[in-house]
């Protein structure tokens, strides 16, 4: 009885949370698909898509897979200077299949860890950037004058251009549409379904105010033919400039997609290899119906999960009812000024700064909270590509700047114990001839130089060290440069009276060091463990506690 109940309330479950979350997918379907310069009714296919085909392979119960306002704006992005609505939409969908196939195959070659590439700082910084490009754009469409351009000195200059002329009546429609919005947000009373459906409230009333003062010219969503348009043949010339923006796009929607699904999982395994999969599934799937590159949104996810959402199938019954709603109501969402559109985007666009991650950035890490900042101002200044590759150079460099600074600390032993800790820490013993020396990263050509010198300052600093042992417990790679530099060492110190030990070599670096110059070296100067090389070199007893 209970194994038949059980999917029963699943399934119900599942359908209440559908109708909450397609009551917020539908008007932020067509918002995004304006957002990108694209058909409206092109959201409602890269939300249907999205919604099924991401179910179907997807591991999260509450991720709601579709149109969200940073892929939109990388796809205009991308797309800038097509001016062609036929090729702008073919482009978009190129995009979308472009993208499903790197995330197909990142997945078949495990390869997640090239979405790690993109750490979060950058991505922080990046979103942020986004964020503040979308909302500037969208205030022009509010006002009545759209915006085109990509990055910050475009747009600042196509609004210089139009001189600040406002059109009153796209500012009435959108102006209430935002208001609604505002307003049923902070209510205090409003529940969370009635916010999930504020935007369509939202639409509804800004649709009321353009027919009552006459609608701005072009203001209007226009009509929604829900027919599938194919992919159109693109030779490798066309699609070319389309590669490099759709690998990018891949990476930012399975690192935004992830996220979410972790943040939301309450306890429930997310596998990264799969997750490839279902939004590579659900991209392809966009592409090939006439949609646009998709990801998982936060706001709707959190609806989804809010309203009791229990497995993936939630997601493909709100595209349904999107799918639904926009047969049955097309005339009515035809009328939708673009303006109040734009009012549901620039609300949207509070959960993309995210004030609170960047204080704890702040206060863990300035250096990364500098490289959040440089991939912010470059995505700002040079757009979304050049962005977010100057963001990854600058991650990339603070992490090989680490790397080239060791630390290296001076061990001593906790009086009674067989544990070693640094001397500058703690209160240790030591023992005049012996200086122990912890290095804290793997060696290789860009820090071996600064270590060696590390090593010399220390034995300059005791002055009276006879063995010097090297502890590796935190060294899990030498190149060739480093193992040469330190059998040239050894041989530094032999001249000086020195004896250069090593200790705690894990299995792998001893295995590749059996064919290094320090090969031979380490056969007769090499220790498992600190405290052996301590009884061995200080004269001390193994059974000393």
């Amino acid at each position: 009885m209970s194994t038949v109940a059980q999917p029963g309330r699943a399934r119900a479950a599942d359908l209440l949370a559908a109708a909450v979350v397609a009551a917020l997918l539908l008007p932020q379907a067509l918002a995004y698909a304006v957002l990108a310069g694209l058909p409206a009714q092109s959201g409602i296919w890269a939300a249907l898509a999205g919604g099924l085909l991401y179910a179907w392979r997807g591991g999260s119960a509450a991720l709601s897979v579709g149109p969200v306002a940073v892929l939109a704006w990388m796809t205009a992005a991308a797309l800038e200077g097509v001016t062609d609505p036929t090729a702008r939409l073919q482009g978009a969908m190129w995009l979308a299949l472009l993208a499903g196939a790197a995330m197909l195959l990142f997945g078949r070659l495990r390869l997640g860890w090239l979405a790690d590439l993109l750490s979060g700082p950058v991505i922080l910084g990046f979103v942020a950037a986004c964020a503040v490009l979308i909302g500037l754009g969208q205030l022009g469409v509010l006002f009545g004058m759209p915006l085109r351009g990509g990055d910050l000195p475009a747009l600042l200059g196509e609004l210089a251009a139009r001189g600040g002329a406002v059109e009153p009546r796209a500012l009435a429609a959108g102006g209430s549409a935002l208001l609604v919005l505002l307003g049923l947000r902070a209510w205090r009373g409003a529940g969370s379904g009635l916010r999930a459906a504020a935007p369509l409230a939202a639409l509804l009333c800004g649709t009321l105010v353009a027919w009552a003062v006459g609608p701005a010219p072009g203001d209007a969503v226009g009509a929604l033919p829900l027919a599938v348009v194919p992919p159109a043949p693109m030779s490798p010339g066309e699609l070319a400039p389309y590669v490099g923006p759709a690998v990018l796009i891949a990476l930012v929607a399975y690192l935004e997609s992830m996220a979410v699904a972790r943040a939301l999982a309450g306890g429930r395994r997310i596998d990264p290899d799969r997750e490839w999969t279902a939004l590579g599934a659900a991209n392809l799937g966009a592409g090939l119906v006439g949609g646009f590159p998709v990801a998982g949104g936060f706001a709707r996810s959190a609806v989804s999960r809010a309203a009791g959402a229990a497995s993936p199938a939630a997601g493909a019954y709100a595209a349904l009812l999107v799918l639904i709603l926009a047969a049955a109501a097309a005339p009515l969402l035809a009328a939708v000024p673009r303006s109040a559109l734009a009012a549901v985007v620039l609300v949207a666009l509070g959960g993309l700064v995210e004030p609170d991650a960047w204080r704890r950035l702040w206060r863990h890490r300035r250096e990364e909270a500098a490289v959040a900042v440089l991939s912010g101002l470059a995505t700002l200044i040079l757009g979304v590509e050049r962005g977010l590759s100057a963001g990854l150079l600058g991650a990339l460099g603070l992490l090989l700047a680490r790397s080239a600074r060791p630390h290296v600390a001076v061990l001593g032993r906790v009086p009674g114990t067989e544990r070693f800790l640094n001397v500058a820490r703690h209160r240790l013993e030591t023992v005049p001839g012996l200086l122990l020396l912890r290095v804290d990263e793997s060696l290789h050509f860009l820090n071996v130089r600064r270590v060696e010198n590390a090593l010399l300052r220390a034995l300059e600093a005791q002055g009276d060290a006879r063995h010097l042992v090297l502890v590796c417990a935190a060294v899990n790679d030498i190149d060739h440069t480093a193992a040469e530099t330190l059998a040239s060492l050894a041989v530094l110190l032999e001249q000086r009276g020195i004896t250069l030990h090593f200790a705690e070599i894990k299995g792998p670096v001893r295995d590749s060091l059996a064919r290094s110059p320090l090969a031979e070296y380490l056969a007769g100067h090499a220790f498992d463990t600190t405290w052996a090389a301590w009884c061995a070199l200080a004269g001390a007893r193994s059974g000393g506690r």
